[in-house]
């Protein structure tokens, strides 16, 4: 009893001392952790999106506009795949329309996007080509430009996905 009267007066006596302890319900508990650990992954994806963006706008500048969306999926099987100018531009405007019409969902293809995507290798063309005459740029270049494209890529498809199966439990639990 007298341990029970001490406690109640600790507050008065020094407040710095005691600590009320609030425990939220399950679920409230679960919707805040949920909400701290979807934060990071879309400040991650964020990240990812400046910085292959900026690579792309660096390299290939206009290559991203020409996608109705730039992260569409189209944009991106095209990313992780065609990112050397020279090796488009030798297998024709055709061949990117038929390989953007493949990475389609319904199969369905969009003349203006692969058109657009040829003219901004067109214009890009040229400038590779003079880089690789004097030696500035090797096919290693390409390579490695689209693996590290592929690879952030990758990266941020996963954290998208974590994203994604966080806001689906908090929508669930929202419910």
């Amino acid at each position: 009893m007298i341990v029970a009267l001490t406690l109640a007066k600790m507050p008065s006596i020094d407040s710095e001392r005691l600590d009320e302890v609030y425990l939220p319900p399950a679920r409230t508990y679960t919707m805040q952790r949920l909400a701290r650990q979807g934060k990071p992954l879309e400040s991650e994806i964020n990240a990812r999106k400046t910085r292959i963006g900026a690579i792309m706008d660096d390299y290939l500048p206009m290559i991203r506009r020409a996608f109705s969306g730039s992260w569409s999926l189209p944009a991106r099987i095209f990313l992780h795949t065609q990112l050397n100018p020279l090796t488009v531009i030798h297998a024709g405007e055709q061949a990117l329309q038929a390989f953007l019409t493949r990475a389609r969902p319904r199969g369905k293809g969009d003349v203006v996007e692969s058109h657009l995507g040829y003219l901004a290798y067109q214009n890009t063309a040229p400038l590779y080509e003079l880089c690789i005459s004097t030696e500035a740029v090797t096919d290693e270049f390409f390579t490695d430009l689209q693996e590290e494209i592929a690879r952030g890529l990758r990266l941020m498809e996963i954290a998208e996905s974590k994203s994604k199966a966080i806001a689906q439990r908090l929508k669930k639990l929202y419910q």
